[in-house]
């Protein structure tokens, strides 16, 4: 059984650039999260067009075919119109019965929680994500370094290597909670106050409740980026 609850938000800017959607059929259920780069609405434009392409491409396609379909139409479009303003990072799951796969390419994170405690993150491709694992940050100093927005892949750009998401799959443990979430959500909460909220919900709705309790108090009058989460809890 899948349980699931979601929440996505202007923040403090003047447009919602995330994108959020989900399909089910049967017993699959696929969900995909994007944050739009490049302002002015136009990194909306390739949040929502990931976000599209993805649910009409669900259990038809893989997610790396419909990953590489996305970059083919956003740089041709950009291409075709003169612009380079058309950017998203991007997370997706799948998921059929106990198993899962998933993608991820940006700054948007997966998280997974197990026994309320958190047992894998995914790796940014951000310029502080390789100082950090060189040594010349700490992870204390990534949410808030004056780098923290400089990423190395999203779609919209060329790649520097000819695949750079992410692709892991696995199966599930019972009670085992996944998180997707963009960075202006987990820019505002701690990895520890993910996991004590987690263990105060009865659902997956509770759970995004309470954790974006903490981002608009740490976050409200600091120009807060748009924000955006999908918890989901398996049950079975």
């Amino acid at each position: 059984m899948i349980d699931f609850g979601f929440v996505t938000s202007q923040g403090e800017r003047e447009y919602n650039e995330d994108c959020i959607d989900k399909k089910f059929v049967n017993n699959q259920y696929f969900f995909v999260l994007a944050d739009g780069l490049g302002a002015h609405g136009l990194g909306n434009i390739a949040s929502q067009g990931a976000c599209d392409m993805s649910i009409q491409n669900a259990f038809t396609k893989s997610i790396e075919a419909i990953v590489e379909e996305i970059q083919d139409v956003l740089l041709k479009e950009q291409d075709k119109n003169g612009i380079n303003k058309m950017k998203t990072t991007i997370t997706m799951i799948e998921i059929y019965n106990n198993s899962y796969k998933q993608l991820h390419l940006g700054d948007s994170r997966i998280y997974h929680f197990n026994k309320r405690k958190i047992i894998s993150i995914t790796e940014d491709h951000s310029v502080c994500q390789k100082l950090m694992k060189a040594g010349l940050i700490k992870k204390s100093e990534l949410r808030h370094h004056k780098d923290r927005n400089k990423l190395l892949e999203v779609l919209g750009t060329k790649w520097t290597e000819p695949k750079p998401y992410v692709v892991t799959e696995g199966k599930f443990r019972k009670y085992e909670a996944v998180l997707l979430c963009t960075d202006g959500f987990w820019e505002w909460i701690e990895e520890k106050e993910m996991v004590k909220c987690l263990k105060k919900s009865k659902n997956a709705q509770e759970w995004i409740d309470l954790m974006e309790e903490i981002v608009l108090q740490n976050g409200t009058g600091n120009h807060m980026d748009n924000y955006s989460a999908i918890g989901i809890l398996y049950k079975d």
